[in-house]
């Protein structure tokens, strides 16, 4: 038993040495196993088949796909140069190395439960014909040899008949101690080996339903091309220097490289040029696109801006029928019905033009902070950007933002809040000494003090600020008799605009 637990420390040590710079393993914390991802080793040039919904999820995320020119067969093929990995999750029995094999269970997003199962039963082969320390034999197998072992060969297809067309039903994954054994649509398959008969599950196709396996799958590619990418030495298309691939971008589409110092000023002119559909591939027969997350990165903040605000009135002016689920945990391409959208993954119903839960003939919502800038906006824009915004927002509900920022611009410079409730006020007449109308606080026009209510005019006697300023500021005013005070201190208007300024919900 401790010779075991000694072969199990080792193991570990080993692999976390092997494989420290790949971040592909990871120990667990008590020293009882852990856990490989493993990328499946694939042929240069590799393609995944696509057909049907698939070829719209590529289309949309912007993948350029081959056989576009083939109208007589629907299958598309879209190259890929990673999947996503394998992942091996193994535990230790007390055992082993010497008698007992490994608990392990087996994941992945493109493979099927069908054919993790029979990666399973190969693991267990392994094992059974070489007892012993047998992790690294798995992790390698699983890595150079998972295609020709399922007899899969460029062009891939993807066996999706496990996974559920919608989210109504999510994966059930095994916990710690195993699963019941029953195997539940497109999420987990038997293994009828374990003690007393229950089948453990350890087959996952860890994938919530078919509309997530294209978007998984080129977010996954496009994440390990960048990594790799950002750690090689590229040349810059443009001025030819040579630079690491975390100071140059690469276009997704098309994969021609050019360092950020270029792409920063092309991007820049297009923008101030008002040509936010140029920021293009600069070869001169590409027609790559540059992403917005590539633009917002190397841009100034009011460029990108500028940018962001043309690119939106562009896709409300030529609005094709794919837009994005909003939320982020999802973000699944859906056809949009009108001016609403509903996400087949997570059922959210939401508005195309503000991206918030659908609200019907009601228009789009702003922010308080966003009214002063929607007005300028709106105020200074042409009388097509004019239309694209009243589509937006309502028409009524512009010129009603633009009265009332105009409403609070004048309450700024023509009224002071009570010192006591905040109410806005305005002086028209009367002396300095206030009375607000909504708390009947008494104050000082010129200091804000709040005033004794035995004696508000104490204030303007001896030797404070305001002496014989009760009349400061009102044309011919002096002191005066406070029995004169008293009678233009009932005639004074005060007047509350507090309703003046609410802003349109």
């Amino acid at each position: 038993m401790e010779e075991d637990r000694e072969s199990q420390a080792n193991e570990l040590l080993a692999l976390s040495s092997i494989f420290e710079d790949e971040e592909t393993f990871m120990a667990h914390e008590d020293k009882s196993g852990g856990s490989f991802y493993t990328d499946v080793e694939l042929p240069s040039d590799c393609t995944i088949k696509l057909i049907g919904q698939m070829v719209q999820q590529a289309r949309a995320l912007g993948i350029l796909l081959r056989g576009e020119d083939d109208e007589e067969n629907k299958a598309r093929f879209m190259l890929v140069n990673h999947l996503p990995p394998i992942e091996l999750t193994f535990n230790y029995p007390r055992d082993y190395p010497s008698k007992s094999a490994p608990s392990f269970t087996l994941s992945c997003k493109w493979l099927s439960v069908k054919q993790l199962n029979k990666l399973c039963e190969k693991l267990d082969e392994m094992w059974t014909e070489n007892q012993g320390e047998v992790i690294y034999c798995w992790a390698d197998f699983l890595k150079s040899e998972t295609l020709s072992f399922l007899k899969l060969s460029s062009p891939i297809t993807l066996d999706t008949s496990d996974l559920p067309r919608t989210m109504r039903q999510r994966s059930h994954l095994p916990g710690p101690g195993g699963d019941d054994g029953r195997t539940h649509q497109g999420a987990v398959g038997g293994n009828a080996g374990s003690d007393a008969g229950i089948p453990q599950a350890r087959a996952v196709q860890d994938i919530a339903a078919l509309p997530n396996l294209i978007p998984t799958i080129v977010k996954y590619d496009r994440d390990r091309r960048e990594y790799i990418f950002n750690k090689t030495p590229n040349e810059c298309g443009v001025c030819l220097e040579g630079k690491f691939g975390s100071d140059c971008i690469m276009f997704d589409a098309c994969g021609h490289v050019y360092c950020k110092d270029c792409m920063k000023e092309h991007f820049s002119v297009k923008i101030r040029d008002g040509d936010v559909k140029g920021l293009l591939c600069p070869d001169i027969d590409c027609e790559s696109v540059a992403l917005p997350s590539q633009v917002k990165a190397l841009v100034e903040p009011e460029l990108f801006e500028k940018y962001d605000a043309a690119l939106l009135d562009l896709s409300l002016s030529e609005m094709g029928d794919i837009v994005y689920c909003p939320r982020k945990s999802c973000e699944t391409p859906v056809v949009k019905e009108g001016n609403m959208g509903q996400c087949t993954v997570c059922g959210l119903a939401f508005c195309i033009l503000c991206k918030t839960t659908y609200h019907g003939l009601e228009p789009c919502k702003v922010s308080e902070e966003e009214y002063k800038r929607l007005a300028d906006n709106y105020e200074n824009a042409t009388e097509d950007e004019k239309s694209i915004m009243e589509q937006r927002y309502g028409k009524h509900n512009l010129r009603q933002v633009i009265e009332n920022c105009n409403s609070e611009e004048w309450i700024r410079k023509h009224s002071k809040n009570c010192p006591n409730c905040d109410r806005a006020i305005q002086k028209f007449d009367g002396c300095n000494k206030m009375t607000c109308m909504k708390c009947r606080c008494f104050f000082c026009w010129l200091c804000f003090l709040v005033l004794p209510r035995s004696d508000p005019y104490s204030h303007y006697r001896g030797g404070g600020r305001c002496a014989n300023r009760l009349f400061a500021g009102m044309e011919g005013g002096d002191m005066g008799d406070e029995e004169d005070d008293e009678e233009d201190d009932d005639v004074m208007d005060i007047v509350n605009i507090e309703n003046w300024w609410q802003f349109v919900a």
